[in-house]
């Protein structure tokens, strides 16, 4: 019970590491076939063992870095398309892919290691021009309740002055460096 003294750093579930750890969830949830998860609390304030187990802090309206692993799944396709990746994902690099009605398909890459890794993505069948864009969610460490979306720390409600990154064009393959402990949709638009 004396490590949950301190309240202040006892921020359990609003570091980055919970970040990477839904967004993951929710992919091995797709992956096998899960109909149907919820997070059970918006915004809660802290339980009594002095973590918050809520997206959104109920003193200050602060988002906690899982809000926007919810939020990057919601800008996914609902259509789970396969991936094969010579990255062990377990602790390295797990990759989910989709496709939108529109013909976008989605890239959701977590990087869980403390570097860059620089990799190759290839679009099976692909032969069209797509414009990629990025979101990216980083963290200068698995503990930290300070992350970056799209280089800004708490970004408007509404995301506006955090849109994504445009990337330029790409046929087939596309070379992308995920930063380290980060999240990131890539986003291949006709």
């Amino acid at each position: 019970m004396a490590a949950f003294q301190d309240l202040d750093n006892a921020q359990l579930m609003t570091r980055a590491a919970n970040a990477l750890f839904i967004a993951d969830m929710i992919g091995q949830l797709a992956v096998n076939g899960a109909t149907m998860a919820n997070q059970w609390n918006l915004a809660n304030g802290r339980a009594g063992n002095g973590t918050d187990y809520g997206l959104i802090d109920a003193s200050n309206g602060k988002r906690a870095p899982q809000y926007y692993a919810l939020k990057m799944w919601k800008s996914v396709g609902n259509r789970l398309l396969p991936v094969d990746s010579p990255l062990p994902d377990a602790t390295t690099l797990s990759t989910y892919a989709t496709r939108s009605a529109d013909g976008t398909i989605s890239v959701l890459a977590i990087n869980k290691t403390g570097a860059p890794l620089d990799v190759r993505i290839s679009l099976a069948g692909l032969t069209r021009t797509m414009h990629v864009s990025a979101d990216v969610l980083d963290a200068e460490s698995l503990e930290t309740t300070d992350v970056l979306y799209n280089e800004r720390i708490n970004p408007a409600p509404d995301l506006s002055n955090a849109p994504a990154k445009a990337l330029g064009p790409a046929t087939g393959t596309f070379d992308y460096s995920f930063v380290k402990y980060s999240l990131t949709v890539l986003h291949f638009r006709p």
